[in-house]
């Protein structure tokens, strides 16, 4: 009976403290899980992550539609042959797909639901982020001949809003591809190990 008590206790002394390894399944991952997952620095690099994917949303948002499709409509008037429409809308699409990628990784080690994934769902998702920061990359270019187009468009007819936006889309969407470049690299080198990491 001592033994059958310990057993349920330990799990829940890790889940308590954020560790990374599963008293049931001896399944070690290589960050922590729980509350103290939000005290990693993955964590952090996820809550970073996200926070700055919504600003990424937002200032993409910033140029309406109607600008953007004028801008496009107006291409003699610049070298940039860039859609600055489908840039908008390959923006906000990977953004949200990126916000809701990131909510998945944290609710998985939060919720301690990772260990009921094998250790090639870890790697697959690493795989994939690291693909959806490529994808930013080419995206944070692609942004700024965006805000090229719209300045040698509408403002030089003076009807630039918000100027600026996508070039801010741009910096941002670089930023977001350092945090998720550094965040999952670190996984994929990192050795798996026990270890506490306390609430």
């Amino acid at each position: 009976m001592a033994t059958n008590n310990a057993q349920p206790a330990a799990a829940g002394a890790n889940a308590k403290h954020g560790s990374n390894t599963n008293a049931d399944n001896k399944r070690i991952l290589k960050c922590a899980t729980g509350l103290g997952f939000l005290k990693s620095r993955h964590g952090i690099l996820d809550i970073v992550i996200f926070i700055v994917v919504i600003v990424i949303l937002v200032c993409a948002d910033m140029n309406s539609s109607a600008d953007v499709h004028d801008a496009d409509i107006l291409y003699p008037m610049t070298d940039i042959e860039i859609s600055a429409t489908q840039t908008k809308g390959a923006v906000i699409a990977f953004a949200v797909f990126g916000l809701l990628l990131i909510l998945v990784d944290s609710v998985l080690y939060i919720s301690s639901w990772i260990y009921r994934l094998s250790a090639k769902f870890d790697l697959t998702f690493n795989i994939i982020m690291l693909v959806l920061a490529f994808v930013y990359l080419i995206l944070g270019c692609c942004a700024a001949a965006w805000e090229k187009k719209m300045e040698d468009t509408l403002g030089k007819i003076g009807r630039a809003k918000h100027s600026g936006a996508a070039a801010g889309t741009s910096f941002l969407l670089f930023v977001a591809v350092i945090l998720i470049a550094v965040n999952f690299i670190l996984r994929l080198t990192k050795k798996a190990k026990e270890e506490d990491i306390a609430v």
